[in-house]
């Protein structure tokens, strides 16, 4: 994991949001100390294949704006990060860096 090699706390995978505004939700990365929720999204995710599932791509970023709406009241930061940052070490430190992930 990336994280890992650039010497950050790791952070928990696939945690649960239960019944948050009548829905559960899982996020990809969450730091429990700080409260901090972190995902991971390819562009994949709003403009084609299963993940669409026959929704308009709008309505897809809108559902999604939707749920992170949800989930920031129950967290001190959300932050999202794509392929291009993550597959760079530097940019991914830096990323990390400036958005307060601790390191390990």
């Amino acid at each position: 994991m990336r994280i890992f090699q650039l010497g950050f706390e790791v952070p928990e995978l696939q945690v649960p949001f239960l019944n948050v505004d009548g829905s559960d939700y899982w996020v990809d990365y969450y730091w429990r100390r700080i409260r901090k929720i972190g995902e991971f999204d390819g562009k994949h995710k709003y403009t084609r294949g299963r993940v669409l599932a026959g929704r308009n791509p709008g309505e897809v970023v809108w559902q999604e704006k939707r749920r992170e709406d949800a989930l920031r009241r129950h967290s001190d930061s959300f932050d999202r990060w794509d392929w291009d940052t993550a597959f760079s070490p530097t940019l991914f430190h830096r990323f990390l860096s400036e958005r307060g992930v601790p390191r390990a």
